[in-house]
């Protein structure tokens, strides 16, 4: 995790794939979720866990997400659970998901689905984003990137569910 939210470091499907986030390395691919404007970044990892809470601290008061990779669905998926929480005022947050395998080599293809959520594939994996509605595709030579906004009222939580493997096309994981 890097200081602005983003997983820049990932593979997936599994330990000894290649990257899928690949930013810590010099690519551009990441999962990103950023507090809207001017922030001091801290975090800690949850007691006995490997569950890390993100925390920033804003001119509008304090955001927290809460990351985790959760036990998968299937043993060739990766499973990211991020809950932003507005523990003091309300919480924007922007939300960036440009998954690229291969070490940045393959193009991330994206598109909207009926149940509000978002597929696309990269390098033969599938993936598959719940919890961003209001995205948008932003298309480019060399692939797609999806972006959104997400305000969360204060003392409330949303949550974003991301699938990574070539099986991620299934139902939604419950993210409790």
């Amino acid at each position: 995790m890097g200081p602005a939210g983003d997983v820049v470091w990932l593979c997936a499907p599994s330990w000894e794939s290649d990257a899928v986030f690949s930013a810590l390395h010099g690519g551009r691919s990441s999962f990103a979720v950023s507090p809207v404007g001017r922030s001091t970044w801290g975090g800690h990892y949850e007691a006995s866990s490997l569950v890390w809470r993100g925390r920033w601290v804003t001119e509008d008061g304090t955001v927290e997400c809460r990351d985790a990779l959760a036990r998968p669905a299937a043993a060739d998926t990766a499973v990211i659970l991020r809950r932003v929480l507005a523990v003091a005022g309300e919480a924007r947050v922007d939300v960036r998901l440009e998954p690229r395998a291969g070490f940045d080599r393959h193009p991330f293809a994206v598109e909207g689905r009926e149940d509000g959520s978002w597929a696309g594939t990269t390098g033969g994996l599938d993936v598959r984003l719940w919890g961003a509605p209001g995205a948008r595709v932003v298309e480019r030579v060399d692939g797609a990137r999806l972006e959104a906004g997400i305000v969360v009222p204060a003392g409330g939580h949303h949550d974003l569910v991301l699938l990574v493997g070539p099986g991620a096309d299934g139902p939604r994981p419950d993210p409790d």
